[in-house]
């Protein structure tokens, strides 16, 4: 195995924790609403979404997309604060980043949309360690799309073959090895830890 010189972490799920089941998905999820509810599970899985995430669709577009397929109905500045509402930190996770920041480049990787960045960037200021992060709605392709785990790789100025690689779902995680990565699926801050000594990331700290 290379040595590895640089580190870079998925975003939501890893570095910050989701939960879908607030915001938008907490305003429909009463008797009244179930329909509009499931057309926003589905959303989560529809083409025109996966093209916000990849910088083809404005904000103001995918929200003109989303009212159209709900009956009820919100407004531009109730959509963007929902829409953000999903959002939480690990206090665990996020010092071992800071750690971590002090001895490697550190840099994120992850399929996002422009508001969903923009407002973690603003909530989270440990994130703002990050100088280059790859984004999919500015680099236009999701992983595991090989292209990704390049920009990422370049954005922190480590060649791929130097770069640890961590994301919560297998098939991104497959993706980063098959580029030359050495990577490992997120679970837990447990087994977080016990990854990276296994890997001799944390030796010294």
């Amino acid at each position: 195995m290379n040595e590895i010189r640089g580190i870079i972490f998925d975003l939501g799920r890893v570095l910050i924790d989701i939960d879908l089941n607030r915001g938008l998905m907490n305003r429909y999820s009463n008797g009244r609403n179930l329909s509009d509810l499931e057309n926003l599970r589905i959303l989560y899985n529809d083409p025109f979404f996966l093209e916000y995430e990849t910088g083809k669709k404005t904000s103001r577009q995918f929200y003109e997309y989303l009212n159209s397929k709900i009956n009820n109905k919100i407004d531009y500045n109730t959509f963007l604060t929902e829409w953000n509402n999903i959002f939480n930190v690990n206090p665990q996770i996020q010092l071992l980043f800071e750690k971590l920041s002090q001895k490697y480049p550190v840099g994120i990787l992850s399929d996002i949309d422009a508001l969903h960045w923009h407002y973690i960037k603003e909530n989270y200021s440990f994130i703002k360690k990050v100088k280059n992060p790859t984004l999919s709605y500015k680099t236009g392709f999701l992983k595991p799309h090989p292209a990704c785990y390049k920009i990422a790789a370049q954005n922190i100025g480590v060649p791929v073959n130097q770069c640890l690689f961590i994301d919560d779902l297998e098939k991104n995680v497959k993706g980063a090895i098959d580029a030359g990565m050495t990577a490992f699926q997120f679970s837990n801050y447990e087994n977080l830890i016990s990854d990276l000594k296994r890997l001799g990331i944390l030796n010294g700290f």
